[in-house]
């Protein structure tokens, strides 16, 4: 459960003098400084299909918070905005998969059900984790990109996401069960991937101005009661989460 929570520009963010959101600003910039320059040259990164075809190891099994539904629909808005501009081959989100990765447990495997034991041990660790937990609190501002992607800026606006993160990488490890990605740190920033590239780009110098032109659009703020464990399944033009189990942080009635 996401309830939005509306917002102005004058927001926390606005002069702030806190050290995390200072840092998390700080890898945004550096992501855009690092790509924008190619991005405007057409140099992106085609995503693969994960499998051993590809050897590609993303999509792996994932805990998700989902914005809010005023929140997805600000983003949808902003992607019908670009889309004209990158072209229709690319992997575009809807209010049915936007979401923030909170953990990824490990890389791609298949298949993936709630029978596997290990699937159930992840589900049952982080359930447990989530009971010590309040609901969680992003605000999102503005866009940056990768070659992979155009995303939208999230920020924590309380320290809650990134101590969970932590108590449930500790558990996780505790019981043998720190995989994949995350193995040595848990994650630090709370985005939103709004497309993924899935080829060339069809004009990108456009593509830089209109991110340039919102690095700092208003998309609002959500907080989330639930978190979705997921897997997906990935097709040449689609990423779809599948919920294996909804994980209640505490005080969701």
């Amino acid at each position: 459960m996401s309830e939005c929570v509306h917002s102005s520009t004058n927001t926390i963010l606005d002069s702030n003098n806190n050290a995390d959101i200072r840092n998390i600003q700080h890898t945004y910039d550096k992501l855009w400084h690092e790509s924008h320059a190619e991005i405007a040259r057409g140099n992106v990164y085609t995503d693969p299909i994960p499998g051993h075809r590809s050897g590609s190891t993303r999509w792996g099994v994932s805990l998700l918070l989902r914005p809010a539904p005023a929140v997805a629909e600000r983003m949808e808005a902003v992607i019908a905005r670009f889309r004209p501009l990158i072209g229709e081959q690319h992997i575009f989100y809807s209010a049915a998969n936007l979401h923030t990765t909170i953990r990824v447990y490990e890389y791609y495997r298949e298949p993936i059900t709630l029978q596997d034991p290990e699937i159930q041990r992840y589900a049952e660790i982080t359930q447990a984790v989530a009971n010590h937990f309040p609901p969680m609190q992003i605000y999102y501002q503005g866009l940056t990109a990768t070659q992979r992607g155009i995303l939208a800026q999230g920020y924590p606006l309380t320290t809650t996401i990134q101590h969970f993160r932590q108590a449930l990488r500790d558990r996780l490890a505790a019981e043998g069960l720190n995989h994949g990605p995350e193995q040595n740190h848990a994650r630090d920033i709370t985005h939103n991937s709004l497309c993924v590239f899935n080829g060339p780009l069809l004009n990108p110098q456009q593509t830089c101005a209109f991110i340039e032109q919102e690095r700092t659009i208003d998309l609002g703020s959500t907080t989330a009661a639930t978190l979705d464990f997921v897997y997906y399944q990935r097709t040449a033009n689609t990423v779809t989460p599948i919920t294996l189990a909804t994980i209640k942080l505490a005080g969701n009635d």
